[in-house]
């Protein structure tokens, strides 16, 4: 006989920058089966081998292959609040490749062992936004790479479901920055390379940016100081000619704005969105300027929504549309 359980949390994340288009619980929880109170309904055997249909009084079902009762080869489950998992299982328990789609229309392709995520696999959390990750008990452990919403990816070392280490942040534009995480904050320095050759490197002390940059140009000639400073002083000089720097530090202080944002300060993330915008042309519309009114105009919503301007807390799950993932 089979129970139907519900055990704690199935993947964790903490990078709340995986705004998918799904509306979803960040509690996502895992689905387990306990071998009571079951009925297996029908069954056909053929040289031991016996397919057929498992069900529950709640309402889930099971088709597929069955051992001693038991799930067992492949199969598929749908649960009674529709999601459902289809693939390999073994003694009860999924166990090997196989594809979860949650009721809220995540995706998760990959492997499985102790009926958990464990080993490779793909989340895709929408049309434009997914994660391809080493997993270990439904967190991300090792290496992984999130291809984001704003067509970014972030390459990089995970540890316990949150970046920890060396990792990589890559635009489209081939522009790149580097970084080292703790526990999911960045730390130390970051280094922006961008195409044009020239690099502007930030300073961080647990996820929170310090008050000082230095710019180096493609010619290697640097000149350092405080954010404010720096950008007044170059763009009143020569090289406010080249269109690439305000791009650049526009381009480097929305980042910052998203480390924020992956804390649920709001308002940090306002400040660091405010300073790239003042570098952007306001009657020239581009890639950038539209990511920067995009989340100008989030962060509003949000305001007008928890009535409140500093850091915001966490909220219940049941009221965020931003998983707490990674």
């Amino acid at each position: 006989m089979n129970k139907l359980k519900r055990t704690s949390v199935f993947l964790i994340f903490s990078v709340s920058t995986l705004t998918a288009q799904f509306e979803c619980a960040t509690d996502l929880s895992s689905y387990t089966v306990e071998h009571e109170k079951s009925e297996v309904v029908s069954i056909d055997c053929i040289d031991s081998i016996c397919t057929g249909k498992i069900t529950w009084k709640n309402g889930a079902s099971y088709t597929g292959s069955i051992k001693n009762n038991k799930m067992d080869g492949n199969g598929k489950i749908i649960f009674d609040d529709g999601g459902t998992y289809e693939g390999e299982w073994k003694l009860g328990q999924k166990e090997g490749f196989g594809a979860f789609i949650y009721p809220c229309g995540f995706e998760y392709l990959g492997n499985f062992r102790n009926d958990q995520i464990n080993g490779e696999g793909v989340l895709r959390l929408s049309e434009t936004e997914s994660l391809s990750a080493i997993w270990k008990d439904g967190k991300v452990n090792g290496f992984g790479t999130h291809f984001r919403n704003d067509g970014s990816q972030f390459i990089g070392e995970f540890k316990n479901g949150k970046p920890d280490g060396q990792g990589m942040v890559v635009w489209e534009s081939k522009d790149t920055m580097r970084g080292v995480w703790k526990n999911g904050l960045l730390d130390q320095k970051s280094y922006f390379k961008f195409a044009n050759g020239s690099t502007i490197v930030q300073f961080w002390k647990k996820g929170k940016i310090q008050d000082k940059a230095v710019y180096i140009q493609s010619n290697g000639f640097n000149t350092s100081g405080a954010p404010e400073q720096l950008a007044k002083m170059l763009l009143k000089s020569s090289l406010n000619k080249n269109d690439s720097v305000q791009s650049n530090f526009s381009l480097a202080w929305y980042v910052a704005a998203i480390e924020y944002k992956n804390q649920n300060d709001l308002e940090g993330a306002s400040d660091q969105l405010r300073f790239a915008q003042i570098f952007l042309d306001p009657f020239e519309e581009t890639r950038l300027s539209n990511l920067l009114d995009s989340e100008i105009d989030y962060f509003s919503d949000e305001k007008d929504r928890t009535g409140v301007t500093q850091k915001v807390e966490p909220v219940n799950s049941d009221q965020k549309n931003i998983p707490n993932f990674f």
